[in-house]
């Protein structure tokens, strides 16, 4: 029955079940962007746009002069309380109303923005500039009076998009965005803030974070830790230390789910690689602990996750997805509305039960079981499991006439829905006549026939056409199940997709069915929900990789069974964020450029089976950067040759992985990363009897490797002009220089970093480094090539830390020295063995630069330790920690060779021995013998 007082729209069932509505009530007076929060005693509160008159039971407001925003009270059975006007007689052009919610204390708050000069939300007008300004009231719950209201007025298009309330004070978090500066300068132009107000509306924090916010509900307040936001960012957002970045030109930039304390100080912060141009996530946080975001994907465009999980639309429009997250923001699992014209998330709710509700706008069919036919301005509800699994659907459509808000009611098994009709609305088949706010009540709970059904029986799952049961990822097919009772399925879940169920009769359901890019490898599971629960079916059907063979062809479906081939210019397409690329057994001499999207795997049956390339021909190469993030890998490979530029390249930002490959005998580079940002994960990789730099690098790229052989005859092992590259258990000959990183650059910090441990490097220069700063542990440098002349190590504005590890046959064993004089940098010698034919350790340094030495024994021809330049200090020992070093030259030298001409800093050499010998006290120079060279004034402590 309707709630007393309300209008009968039609014929509503008597006894509803779930997904079913079962009153709603019409009030006259109260237009677009409605609002929607669950009041104390099971009461409503509703605003919106006040553009007529209202008289509502005892409610009477007059049609505002102007624009105006209404406010009202309901109680559970939606008969109204009371009503107030917000911003009546203002000079006002528009208003906004975007959320509410309900304090601790039974208190509503409104959030929202307007237009004008000046507006009076009950405590006198607020301060405005002419622009849009955002506004935030609180009215007292049982009365409707005005406790407080402030705007946000940063001269330019300003807006507060959500409010929501702390759990467990009165308090009330306000999330929005500011377009200009605003007062005290704590916001710049474009920017979001969260800010946090007690109950009498004084601030208690306030957060900047450089994204930007859609509409509204992007604040959710997790009852246990605290507030969450989500919004868009673009170049970088950094929080608390958390640093997260997109890429350069990415003009959609990336989603940001960010969870705070109650104090204000981040939680997490996660990256959601959204390709798509969406700009409508709407966040939740569900009373289980969970988080719900729903966003916009399409086929090409979508969302890759940071545990690899890929989520795409299902055509190329956009299909809203819905994702749950734990309370750190983990995703859990994911799914997406299939349907023929984009649709856009409106608003999230849950219950206590753990269903999840989501409330939409649809322009064309929506493929529920049964399908919802929308025309424009229509609206769909649909609810899930805690698992993800479809419970049900229905809809609001009007003529025009839309949902907008929907709230769960605590403990009752029913879910509010607000909105707007501008003549008729329909509520899941029943219409209600008339114009203006609209509150309806849908049952949440399950309810079937009684007696139930006999559940259902498979008894067979074909592909249809295919004798050989196997769909690739991004493959397509009808699904045909044969069994008994199959005409009460209400939904079926294909592998990780809800789908539509076509032509089911009690002996064959007929599933069209796209498999996702990215889908996960190996049976086929469906999953049937019926009147008695759900039915799981481990189908004979197989999910495959994109199968390639030497033999393959462009008429391939790509499986096992019908392979394709490789030697083609369509790969960005065929293949997708998450697929896998199979390369049978075989010798693959392509050599047109093969272009893959990001996160995408390539994989061969190891790298004596599969190989790339061909003696005296170019392969490829494979060009790494398109579509969505995802990290691109390259597994159990060998390339024969290489293109001119490169075996594997980017032009662009992009995350690789390389394992279990061999680059044999190339020209040129095994992998090049020319521009961008990036990581790349290297695993018993090696690049053998090559002609260039195994790996070069332009970008600011970080590179892990582990287990990686090189052997450059006639270049460079590894060059990395910024980033960082780290090397463990690794070996590399190179004819000129091992590792070389870093460039010269004006002041600042070191950006680049070089971390070697249990390596092995052989070549004319160890590493050479600039404005860098360098580790080397459990390592050994050896100098090759005659005569000797290289470095061990060469620091260019930079510093080191070198332990157990040993540098032979250099001219140089470590020499560090300054390009710019802004640099400082430190060199710290533990534990090191280094003989050199000419310097073994030289230290140059302006102003701040410090040297330390422990046991250690270092030599060299011309001197073991050599000294230049206006250091900060040269610790070789001290009274507190003597430093057990052996200093040792040749006859002709000096142990120890002071080469400063003008006094400096005193040099500490307690417990270091010059050619075996040992000293106490002080020497002061000049003076000149093997042990000891002072070219100035300066003294040596002993």
């Amino acid at each position: 029955m309707p709630p007393d007082g309300g209008v009968e729209p039609g014929p509503f069932p008597r006894d509803p079940h779930a997904g079913q509505f079962e009153w709603a009530v019409l009030i006259p007076g109260v237009g677009s962007q409605v609002v929607l929060a669950n009041g104390p005693g099971g009461s409503i509160f509703v605003a919106g746009n006040h553009n007529g008159a209202i008289d509502a039971g005892d409610v009477h407001l007059p049609a505002p002069t102007g624009q105006a925003i209404a406010v009202l009270k309901l109680d559970a059975r939606a008969r109204p309380l009371w009503g107030r006007s917000l911003g009546v007689g203002a000079s006002l052009w528009g208003t906004n109303v975007r959320s509410a919610t309900v304090t601790t204390s039974g208190d509503v708050v409104i959030g929202g923005s307007f237009v004008g000069t000046s507006f009076d939300a009950g405590t006198g007008p607020l301060p405005a500039v002419g622009n849009t300004e955002g506004f935030v009231a609180r009215l007292d719950g049982a009365t409707g009076a005005t406790q407080w209201a402030r705007s946000f007025a940063g001269g330019g298009e300003d807006d507060v998009s959500t409010v929501a309330a702390d759990p467990w004070s009165d308090d009330v978090y306000v999330h929005g965005e500011i377009a200009a500066q605003a007062v005290g300068g704590r916001w710049q132009p474009g920017y979001a803030f969260l800010d946090r107000y007690d109950a009498s509306g004084l601030p208690i924090w306030s957060r900047q974070l450089e994204m930007k916010v859609s509409w509204q509900h992007e604040l959710a307040v997790d009852h246990l830790y605290g507030p969450v936001v989500t919004g868009r960012y673009y170049g970088s957002l950094v929080v608390d230390g958390f640093r997260l970045t997109v890429d350069p030109g990415d003009m959609e930039g990336n989603l940001a789910v960010i969870g705070f304390a109650p104090d204000g100080r981040a939680r997490f912060v996660r990256q959601l690689f959204d390709e798509s141009d969406g700009f409508h996530q709407r966040l939740l946080a569900a009373p289980d602990g969970h988080l719900y975001i729903s966003t916009t994907v399409d086929e090409s465009d979508g969302i890759a996750f940071d545990d690899d999980h890929v989520l795409t639309g299902m055509s190329g429009l956009d299909d809203v997805a819905l994702v749950r997250l734990t309370a750190d923001g983990a995703r859990t699992w994911t799914t997406v509305i299939d349907a023929e014209r984009p649709e856009a998330p409106k608003m999230l709710a849950a219950d206590a039960e753990g269903a999840v509700y989501l409330l939409g706008s649809c322009n064309r069919a929506i493929r529920f079981a049964p399908v919802i036919d929308c025309d424009s301005n229509d609206s769909f509800l649909v609810s899930y499991g805690p698992n993800g699994d479809y419970r049900w659907s229905t809809y609001v459509f009007g003529t025009p006439g839309w949902a907008q808000a929907i709230a769960a009611v605590p403990g009752r098994s029913r879910l509010l829905v607000a909105g707007e009709v501008l003549g008729a609305a329909s509520f899941g088949g029943a219409e209600l006549q008339g114009t203006g706010l609209f509150v309806a009540s849908v049952v949440t709970g399950p309810a079937y026939a009684n007696p139930l059904p006999p559940p259902p029986v498979v008894t067979s799952v074909v592909l249809e056409g295919v004798l050989d049961g196997q769909l690739r990822q991004g493959g397509a097919g009808t699904l045909s199940v044969s069994g008994e009772h199959l005409a009460q399925i209400k939904s079926v879940r294909v592998g990780s997709r809800d789908v539509f169920v076509a032509n089911a009769t009690n002996n064959l359901l007929r599933i069209p069915y796209a498999a996702p890019h990215g889908e996960a490898l190996g049976p086929l599971r469906l999953v049937l929900t019926h009147p008695r629960g759900q039915l799981g079916v481990t189908t004979p059907l197989q999910i495959t990789p994109i199968v390639v063979s030497q033999s393959g062809t462009d008429t391939g479906l790509g499986t096992f069974a019908s392979p394709l081939r490789l030697c083609r210019d369509d790969w960005s397409t065929l293949a997708r964020l998450g697929d896998t690329i199979q390369l049978l057994a075989g010798n693959y001499p392509c050599e047109q450029r093969l272009v893959l999207r990001r996160g995408v795997i390539v994989k061969g049956e190891g790298t004596t089976q599969t190989k790339l390339g061909a003696i005296g021909r170019p392969f490829g190469p494979f060009s790494v950067g398109y579509g969505p993030h995802g990290t691109t890998q390259f597994l159990q490979l060998s390339f024969l040759s290489s293109a001119s530029d490169g075996a594997i390249l980017s032009a662009s930002s992009v995350d690789l992985s390389l394992r279990d490959i061999d680059f044999l005998s190339l020209s040129a580079f095994g992998l090049r990363l020319d521009r961008g940002v990036g990581r790349a994960s290297l695993e018993r990789v090696r690049y053998l009897d090559g002609k260039a730099s195994a790996i070069y690098s332009n970008g600011d790229i970080q590179i892990d490797g582990r287990q990686v052989t090189i052997q450059s005859t006639i270049s460079e092992g590894v060059t990395l002009r910024a980033g960082r590259l780290i090397l463990r258990d690794s070996a590399i000959t190179a004819f000129r220089t091992a590792i070389e990183i870093g460039a010269l650059t004006e002041g600042g910090p070191l950006p680049h970093h070089l971390l070697l441990e249990r390596s092995t490097l052989s070549a004319y220069h160890g590493v050479r480094s600039y404005h860098a700063n360098v580790e080397v542990f459990d390592s050994e440098l050896v100098g090759i090539g005659q005569p000797a002349g290289g470095y061990g190590i060469d620091l260019v504005d930079g510093s080191a830390t070198v332990a157990r590890t040993r540098i032979r046959g250099f001219m140089s064993g470590l020499s560090r020295s300054y390009w710019s004089p802004d640099h400082s940098g430190n060199v710290d010698l533990d534990q090191a063995d280094v003989a050199a034919a000419g310097w073994g350790v030289v230290f140059g340094s302006d102003r701040t630069g410090a040297l330390r030495i422990r046991r250690s024994m270092i030599s060299g021809g011309s001197a073991a330790l050599r000294l230049w330049g206006s250091f900060a200090s040269v610790d070789l020992g001290t009274a507190a920690e003597t430093g057990a070093n052996a200093l040792s030259s040749s006859p002709t030298g000096h142990a120890l060779l002071d080469d400063r001409g003008a006094v400096g800093a005193p040099i500490d050499a307690m417990g270091t021995t010059l050619n075996g010998n040992s000293y106490s006290g002080e020497l002061r120079g000049p003076s000149s013998t093997p042990d000891l060279m002072q070219s100035a004034a300066n003294v040596v402590r002993f």
